[in-house]
């Protein structure tokens, strides 16, 4: 590969200072990628078969961090998972993707969320979070993780609403044009679980002092 890249544009990126800031590096390796995934779903598609991919979270953020430019790829269904409690621990981060992924997605890939399963309100939250912002389905990653009946019970109810009122073309999706905005200091769910977080550690340092000084004192 780095012989590839020199032959196509005349150094070696270990060369730079910081070569993970190189944008011709970057984008060399991504198209490899991409390459290859193509590949792949000819072969699929020579069979008849569906071709599908479960990458990260959007194609600006995959880019960046594992290098799969999948809004290139030619996929039939994309499942991005957009693990929220991973990223920011804030629902408003699967609108968000969702929202760039209807944006930057190959326009022949439909497209669902991938989403952590939580038992709890905030399961139904996640996916009112895709559906509305343009998703056309869910996956669950995985639907072992709602145990309690009571989800269970709601999430079927749910779903079964959902595939209803897709059927008959009036499930409200946002059409508003609503704009991401990427300063998270401005997102209160954001900035109140870094709140959360400040405030364990806090707590434990006093423990952890407290503990410390009454040894000093033995």
């Amino acid at each position: 590969m780095l012989a590839l890249f020199r032959e196509k544009h005349g150094y070696d990126p270990r060369e730079q200072e910081d070569p993970s800031t190189d944008e011709l590096w970057l984008q060399f390796r991504c198209d490899q990628i991409t390459e290859v995934a193509n590949e792949i779903a000819d072969v699929v598609h020579s069979y008849g078969k569906v071709m599908a991919a479960s990458p990260f979270p959007t194609p600006a953020i995959s880019r960046k961090m594992v290098r799969q430019d999948w809004g290139k790829w030619n996929l039939d269904i994309v499942f991005p998972m957009v693990y929220h409690n991973f990223y920011t621990k804030d629902v408003s981060f699967i609108s968000d993707c969702t929202i760039n992924n209807v944006r930057d997605k190959n326009p022949n890939t439909t497209l669902y969320c991938g989403m952590t399963a939580t038992d709890g309100q905030e399961m139904f939250d996640c996916m009112d979070a895709a559906l509305n912002n343009g998703a056309e389905g869910i996956a669950i990653f995985t639907v072992n993780g709602l145990r309690s009946a009571e989800v269970r019970n709601r999430f079927k109810a749910y779903t079964d609403s959902v595939k209803t009122l897709k059927a008959a073309n009036t499930y409200p999706v946002n059409t508003a044009g609503r704009k991401v905005n990427t300063n998270p200091f401005e997102n209160k769910g954001i900035m109140d679980n870094i709140h959360q977080e400040m405030t364990k550690y806090i707590e434990t340092a006093k423990k952890l002092l407290y503990v410390y000084s009454c040894i000093s004192r033995l």
